[in-house]
């Protein structure tokens, strides 16, 4: 913006509390279309995630929050059968295979999904999307803080935390 000569930069700046996120701009409000294979040859569909809230992590093999936020996650699958939860990365699948097994992940993981990333509009990992049965975007989130990631017993309490405030 110009007036009389001078130049005017205009900036917006969006803070959040610890462990919150605000929507992005433009963010993806429902779970695009999903068709794929999971690591153990399961197909899953938008579908299969209709009967109960999903917990969609989004990671890579070499993300350090990624692999911390692990055995959180892991905890939280056992703890929650109320939910869902669906891993996918980019990755290639004999990657994510050995990820999955250093992890022991016991919940299905699609690998290769450069094209279903894009489409939710994740930029960065960690990152999670709590999606209601009907494919609403809940909440997206960057994952856990660093203070929380060091004891999983926190770090679950976190996560429990955030998404029962989301599914109220």
């Amino acid at each position: 913006m110009r007036s009389k000569g001078v130049a005017f930069l205009i900036a917006v700046l969006a803070i959040s509390a610890a462990g919150t996120a605000l929507a992005e701009p433009g963010a993806v409000m429902r779970l695009p279309t999903l068709d794929a294979t999971t690591l153990d040859g399961r197909r899953v569909r938008s579908a299969d995630l209709s009967s109960r809230p999903t917990l969609v992590s989004f990671f890579f093999a070499t993300c350090v929050p990624c692999i911390r936020e692990a055995p959180i996650l892991t905890a939280f699958a056992a703890r929650h059968p109320e939910f869902s939860v669906l891993a996918i990365t980019p990755d290639p699948p004999d990657v994510a295979r050995d990820y999955v097994a250093r992890r022991r992940f016991s919940w299905p993981v699609v690998a290769d999904a450069r094209a279903f990333i894009a489409a939710t509009g994740v930029r960065g990992y960690p990152t999670w999307l709590l999606v209601a049965k009907d494919g609403r975007i809940l909440a997206r989130d960057t994952g856990l803080d660093e203070a929380a990631m060091q004891e999983p017993a926190i770090g679950l309490a976190e996560l429990e935390r955030w998404v029962a405030d989301r599914t109220k």
